[in-house]
């Protein structure tokens, strides 16, 4: 899997900068704390955040496990031993190089978002994220751009990978419009491959 950041990752909101690089627009509140990094969008009142994964949601994220949609749409996250509430126990616990969230949208979890696979050498980090519940309600473009907003500004990474498997459409669309670009040269046939660099680099 993918470390859970020390608590000075979160202590500073630079929305100044998430708003220039990540288009949150005026009609967006971007909020954060030492737990939760939250985009609030006054338009609709609707409410999303990502939320450090603790061993208390061991339970939850293991029954998402039990999902027979895992080995289509989130294969990586398909094993055995991923079904068992001991592992993700075990997950959730401080590890660095491995950064999980809950995404919640309006008070209820309803998915994962991880920084993972670090290449310190490189400043990258590959990145993903999952909804189990509430789908095509816009949560996860928007948990996207709060993910986009811990990896480069509080983590300081210069670029983000992501793996889509083929068939995920919808997915790769979402990752063109939010400027990542195509590395076709690391493509299987039944993954492609996406990057994202830090706007300025």
């Amino acid at each position: 899997m993918c470390s859970a950041p020390t608590p000075h990752h979160y202590v500073t909101a630079l929305w100044n900068l998430a708003s220039r690089w990540l288009d949150l627009g005026p009609c967006s509140q971007y909020v954060a704390n030492a737990e939760t990094w939250r985009l609030v969008m006054h338009s609709d009142e609707d409410k999303v955040e990502l939320r450090r994964l603790t061993g208390e949601d061991a339970e939850l994220v293991a029954s998402w496990m039990q999902s027979d949609r895992l080995e289509q749409n989130a294969p990586s996250l398909a094993r055995p031993e991923l079904k068992k509430v001991e592992t993700w126990r075990a997950i959730a616990q401080p590890r660095e190089g491995r950064n999980i969230f809950l995404i919640i949208s309006d008070g209820k979890p309803v998915g994962l978002s991880t920084i993972c696979a670090i290449q310190s050498d490189k400043g990258e980090a590959t990145v993903g994220t999952v909804l189990f519940e509430s789908q095509g309600k816009g949560i996860g473009f928007r948990a996207k751009k709060i993910q986009h907003a811990i990896a480069f500004n509080d983590l300081g990474f210069q670029a983000l990978r992501s793996r889509v498997l083929v068939g995920n459409t919808r997915v790769q669309r979402g990752l063109r419009y939010l400027g990542y670009t195509d590395h076709a040269h690391q493509n299987s046939k039944d993954v492609l491959n996406f990057r994202l660099e830090r706007a300025g680099k």
